[in-house]
């Protein structure tokens, strides 16, 4: 038995153990660790390898919503400044995924320069249910292709419990991923209609 099933075997028990209501409060203070304690060391790290460079916590971990230390990754934005070279997104990229080996839970990393940041949160302020069903629809692909390659129970149970969360967000009464990707390919095309129709 390799380390990796058995590392994994225990994520899954204890990530089960966690979404009891009883751990609410743990997974509270835990939630709070993150937004406060990992973001202060990620950020002093990320401005010692890229000077001026903002992190900020996204998804579960920043609102809470069925968040699990087991279950939830640390997703996060990262900005940097308006003259960053493009020369240096491979040695940027190179860094994350060394963070990563060390740090298990961190998630998907969005990168953005400061202008970048600023125009996303304008378009996202006028369109904002679009934006984020454009996202998880998105997302929702993403996690169907990860479920054909998933070869662990651990990683397995993570991304239906994903599904779970993107269908409750838009009260979607499914766990099956190509239900949900219909359902949601039906409110985003109600979407274009709402504003393509006078």
């Amino acid at each position: 038995m390799s380390f990796l099933f058995r590392r994994n075997n225990i994520l899954l028990r204890m990530g089960q153990i966690f979404d009891d209501p009883s751990f609410k409060y743990i997974n509270l203070a835990l939630r709070y660790f993150h937004l406060v304690v990992t973001r202060f060391i990620l950020a002093l790290i990320f401005k010692i390898a890229f000077p001026n460079s903002t992190v900020m916590i996204r998804h579960s971990t920043k609102t809470g919503h069925r968040f699990n230390p087991f279950f939830s990754d640390l997703d996060i934005t990262l900005l940097i400044p308006n003259h960053f070279e493009e020369s240096k997104s491979p040695q940027l990229e190179a860094f994350y995924n060394k963070l990563k080996s060390l740090f298990i839970f961190l998630g998907e990393i969005e990168i953005y320069k400061h202008s970048e940041y600023r125009e996303n949160l304008a378009l996202l302020e006028e369109n904002k249910l679009f934006i984020y069903l454009i996202k998880d629809v998105r997302k929702l692909g993403w996690i169907m292709t990860d479920l054909k390659l998933s070869n662990s129970n651990y990683q397995t149970y993570k991304l239906k419990r994903s599904i779970g969360n993107i269908a409750g967000k838009w009260n979607i009464d499914t766990d099956d991923p190509a239900e949900l990707f219909s359902a949601l390919g039906q409110k985003l095309q109600q979407f274009v209609n709402d504003v393509v129709q006078p």
